[in-house]
């Protein structure tokens, strides 16, 4: 099954797709500026009027995003800017209003957190360091780590900290089992990424009421560039950018396949589901693919 690509909308969409179907609306966050002196803003696509709105000009570089349970409220992994330390904040979809979730573990701030993924009763996110080595924040003392967070309880649970560079989280339709990108290609310098080099999905059991999670499976990916979203399809599958590809296989690893490849100079970064239909950000723009 092979996929075309139909322009959206030309914006500056990076990170952070989420379709909130009672506003109509796909949300999305800001590329950066490249020097990282100017941070990501959030902004959203509206459907009924076809124009671009922004919440926030200046956010604490917000990055990946998911809605809440009851689909009111935007979580948001914001890495940190400077001084100011990264969180999971939640933003109000009426009033726009934004609140700290958690900003620490044990004390200590976190590195950059980037994905997130909401379950029914815990949320989970990654917290890789691309923020120091990138260069608009301080080091943490923490291990590059992934974390769930008890809705109900407000406690914090470090599901491991043994990943090289934890980013991309993809939840299962029964939420018993986390996906997880480990982009071992990174490097500390530009273009910060080995195309050579494979990438790895963890698989990982959920038990405990998701505060715990055994690894259960990995699934090599062979040198596809870098895997940035990852979503589980409507056929259950995994679906995931690679750069200019968007590609797909089995949750055990099977039957890998190119749904899209563009020759032309569009990177895919994140990806999301809206009514049946696929939309992919590229940094200047937001497209739709259909097959």
């Amino acid at each position: 099954m092979q996929y075309s690509l139909h322009p959206l909308v030309e914006t500056d969409a990076h990170e952070g797709l989420v379709w909130v179907d009672w506003q109509k609306r796909l949300y999305f966050t800001s590329k950066p500026s490249s020097d990282y002196r100017t941070p990501s803003a959030i902004r959203y696509f509206d459907f009924k009027d076809r124009s671009i709105h922004t919440v926030i000009e200046r956010s604490n570089m917000a990055n990946g995003m998911c809605l809440t349970a009851d689909k009111n409220h935007l979580l948001v992994a914001e890495q940190g800017f400077h001084d100011s330390p990264g969180c999971i904040s939640r933003i109000n979809l009426n009033s726009f209003c934004r609140e700290i979730i958690v900003d620490n573990f044990k004390g200590l701030p976190f590195n950059s957190p980037n994905k997130i993924v909401q379950a029914n009763s815990h949320f989970f996110f990654t917290d890789p360091d691309y923020g120091y080595y990138q260069g608009f924040k301080p080091q943490s003392e923490l291990p590059t780590g992934l974390y769930s967070y008890d809705v109900q309880a407000s406690q914090l649970f470090c599901l491991g900290d043994e990943f090289i560079v934890p980013h991309g989280l993809a939840l299962s339709c029964n939420q018993e089992t986390l996906f997880l990108v480990d982009n071992c290609s990174i490097t500390k310098v530009k273009p910060f990424y080995d195309r050579n080099h494979e990438q790895i999905i963890f698989t990982l059991q959920l038990s405990c009421g998701s505060s715990n999670a055994q690894t259960e499976t990995i699934i090599k990916i062979p040198p596809q560039g870098f895997i940035d979203g990852i979503i589980i399809g409507e056929n259950k599958q995994l679906i995931f950018t690679s750069l200019n590809k968007l590609m797909t296989c089995s949750v055990q690893g099977e039957n890998l396949q190119c749904l899209y490849e563009n020759s032309e100079d569009i990177n895919f970064v994140n990806i999301a589901m809206a009514e049946g239909r696929l939309y992919a950000t590229s940094d200047n723009a937001i497209y739709y693919l259909e097959t």
